[in-house]
């Protein structure tokens, strides 16, 4: 099970009543600190300095890889 909470160590769950479990540091932890990029200046002009710093945290999200499901 991912974990934003034990980074960076894993750990094993084997207690009853709880099914067996390794938890391990999620993908992309480091980058949760990381400060967002930095909107276009003209992106700014259009929609403003927050909903422009929005859309471009947003859409950076969605650039990163995915692991295969």
């Amino acid at each position: 099970m991912p974990s934003a909470y034990l980074w960076p160590y894993v750990a094993a769950i084997t207690e009853l009543p709880w099914l067996p479990t390794i938890v391990y540091p999620a993908t992309g932890i480091a980058e949760l600190w990381q400060a967002p990029p930095a909107p276009p200046e003209t992106l700014e002009r259009l929609m403003g300095r927050t909903r422009a710093l929005v859309l471009t945290a947003v859409t950076s999200l969605c650039r990163r890889p995915r692991w295969p499901r």
